[in-house]
């Protein structure tokens, strides 16, 4: 019986010293980090990691196992873009073994290019500008994604290697890309236009030349009597006499309207802008819409136009003999003379936007209501410098200008001799923000307001002006002022 109490004895010592009681194992622990192959970066892509029955995802390029059974196990590691991994281990019993993980990258399969296209087939260019053609390669993720650029005429248009088209003579030239990757081929044809064009050496009509033009060319118009009507309906382009700024040129460089039915000049549709300088612009007959006709010489819709060194001169219309604006306009160095509208703007008719007139000659025109010389309706104006001279407004207001609305500097001009049946013969403001500084307001006449008629709409300034000789067979020759009115004249 006392032997086999011993022998009892020392087995359970044998099971305690393996640290197995009562059917349980002996265990340790794991840890480690999981680095790109070669490298010193950790992995911190989803790598999973497996030792046994036991997995474990992680994403910060460390992992750590607890109680694993102890001897020999297999390690592994998954992660997308990697080998798989798998290392042999040892699990020492009741300690923390440390086993590092080096994931070694696949390689990518290689991806063939399949076709390349350019984002234009074809472009139009003025000498001297560029264009960026952008080459796309598919599939998108094609391994190769170099390509070659070349052109047909390095004379007409060149090419550099990231695509950009630099127009130089004109002429015609192909642009080609060419894949590095199976010789595939996209092409554009390229046409440069000639920056400057000639009438009639080039072009035998100015309209001609406007439509071979493209946006930022120059046409530039021999002397002679050109009897046709100009569409620009967005041709961002320049148009020029010989020498604008000499008076004899401008005198003998004459478009006519008089054989057509409509405005001399149109502008539409020219957002970067247009300047037309150094002509005679005479005999139009305005832009029809329903039964209205504006802008005689020149008729101006959502466009921005530069006017300069021009006579524009008996053209008629019923608003804006002269010149008709819907837009932005700057008018600067014309003479608008001998202009008539049956209703507004003998000479100028605004109408909304931005424009700044200056140093022109606004003289002897007529309008059968407002604004002899004139017009301007709830447009933000600068009125600068210019001369406004013997104008009539029969039956209206305002003989050499009428302004109402908007916002108004009138500054620095002569407004002299001008005529309104009713009020305002030299100038006619109401509404809006006006302010009028430093002009000469001299023999102008009408029924009320010789000089000024300030309604009593809006606010006025009026300061530092000079009134002489002006008549009124009413009320205020020199100015007649009602409402928000402030004068230190």
């Amino acid at each position: 019986m006392r032997r086999t109490i011993v022998l009892a004895s020392l087995l359970l010592i044998v099971l305690i010293l393996n640290g197995c009681t009562g059917g349980g194992g002996q265990t340790g622990n794991l840890e480690g980090k999981i680095y790109e192959k070669g490298t010193e970066n950790l992995v911190t892509e989803i790598v999973v990691v497996t030792v046994g029955s036991k997995e474990l995802p992680v994403t910060d390029g460390q992992y750590s196992f607890t109680k694993l059974s102890a001897g020999k196990q297999t390690l592994k590691a998954e992660a997308i873009g990697y080998k798989q991994y798998s290392e042999a281990v040892t699990i020492t019993s009741g300690k923390t073994t440390t086993k590092d993980i080096y994931l070694e990258k696949m390689e990518d399969p290689e991806v063939k290019v399949t076709g390349v296209s350019l984002d234009k087939v074809s472009i139009s260019l003025v000498e001297g500008s560029s264009y960026p053609l952008v080459a796309t390669i598919s599939p998108a993720n094609a391994t190769n994604q170099n390509v070659i650029w070349s052109s047909s005429k390095d004379d007409i248009a060149k090419v550099d290697q990231n695509g950009k088209v630099q127009a130089l003579k004109a002429g015609m030239a192909i642009i080609t890309v060419k894949t590095e990757d199976g010789n595939h081929e996209a092409i554009c044809e390229v046409t440069v236009t000639a920056l400057m064009l000639k009438v009639p050496s080039e072009y035998t009509t100015i309209q001609a030349a406007i439509d071979g033009a493209q946006d930022g060319c120059i046409i530039v118009v021999s002397q002679g009597t050109y009897k046709e009507t100009l569409n620009l309906d967005g041709k961002n382009i320049e148009i020029r006499s010989a020498d604008p700024q000499d008076p004899t040129v401008v005198a003998a460089t004459i478009i006519s309207g008089e054989d057509g039915d409509d405005s001399v000049i149109t502008i539409r549709n020219c957002n970067i802008g247009v300047a037309i300088n150094g002509f005679t612009i005479t005999k139009g007959k305005g832009k029809l819409a329903v039964d209205w006709r504006s802008g005689g010489g020149i008729y101006i819709k959502d466009s921005s136009a530069t006017i300069g060194f021009c006579v524009i001169e008996n053209n008629e219309a019923d608003g804006g003999g002269g010149v008709y604006v819907e837009g932005t306009l700057s008018l600067q160095n014309n003479t608008i003379s001998g202009n008539s509208a049956q209703s507004t703007g003998g000479g100028l008719l605004l109408f909304g936007g931005k424009h700044t007139i200056e140093g022109n000659k606004i003289i002897y025109n007529t309008a059968g209501s407002n604004g002899g010389g004139l017009a301007s309706f709830n447009s933000e104006d600068i009125i600068e410098g210019n001369e406004i001279s013997l104008n009539t407004a029969a039956g209206g207001y305002g003989g050499g200008l009428h302004s109402t609305r908007g916002e108004h500097t009138i500054r620095g001009n002569t407004i002299s001799g001008n005529y309104a049946d009713y009020g305002g013969g030299g100038l006619y403001r109401e509404g809006g923000l006006h302010t009028i500084v430093g002009n000469t307001i001299s023999e102008n006449s009408a029924n009320d307001g010789g000089g000024l008629w300030a309604s009593s709409n809006g606010i006025a300034l009026i300061a530092d002006n000079s009134f002489v000789s002006n008549d009124a067979t009413g009320q205020g020759g020199g100015s007649l002022g009602l409402g928000t009115l402030y004068r230190s004249d």
